[in-house]
């Protein structure tokens, strides 16, 4: 990685192409040598393998800021090495001017201790839901705090009766946005 200097403009936000991101961070570490940061949220999960009935655990790197990854930038070089790069499609500019918007380094802090902290969201190991039992939508679901109750647990699906809409309905949710009341 370049050393620091006193002329860098510190931390700037890169706009990539759509689900480009892993690949623009890897480009810019790669090919320019420059520190890069890209806040993700990681999940384990399964995913079947094509053209076959066998599953496997995968770790994904979902965006938390879809599109966006940060850069240092060291000098003035910089700005156009990695506007060139193939998935990058512009660094995020100051209104009404040509110059990198530089995000403070007290919200870069925030943001990476943020990131370290973040705990793996595992969705293999799946909660086994009995019929009758009392469920609530977690943090991650906009219906947060709605309380339930299972109907039928069927592995990948939730089939769960509510009180919404003005009665009692039937609702198919996925396992990680609900938990035991």
């Amino acid at each position: 990685m370049k050393p620091f200097t006193k002329n860098d403009f510190g931390w700037v936000a890169v706009y990539t192409k759509p689900r480009c991101e892993v690949a623009a961070d890897v480009e810019i570490r790669q090919q320019l040598a420059l520190w890069t940061f890209y806040p993700s949220q990681r999940y384990r999960r399964r995913r079947r393998q094509p053209g076959t009935h066998i599953t496997r655990v995968f770790n994904d790197d979902v965006p938390i800021l879809s599109r966006y990854i940060f850069v240092r930038l060291i000098d003035d070089g910089d700005i156009m090495a990695v506007n060139d790069l193939r998935n990058v499609v512009c660094i995020v500019k100051q209104p009404g001017t040509e110059r990198p918007l530089s995000i403070p380094p007290r919200i870069m802090d925030k943001m990476m201790k943020e990131d370290d902290a973040r705990p793996l969201i595992d969705l293999v190991k799946g909660d086994k839901y009995e019929e009758g039992q009392k469920i609530v939508f977690n943090e991650r679901h906009p219906m947060a705090g709605l309380m339930g109750q299972v109907s039928k647990h069927m592995g990948k699906e939730i089939w769960a009766w509510f009180e919404i809409f003005g009665g009692k309905r039937e609702i198919r949710v996925s396992p990680a946005h609900v938990q035991a009341a």
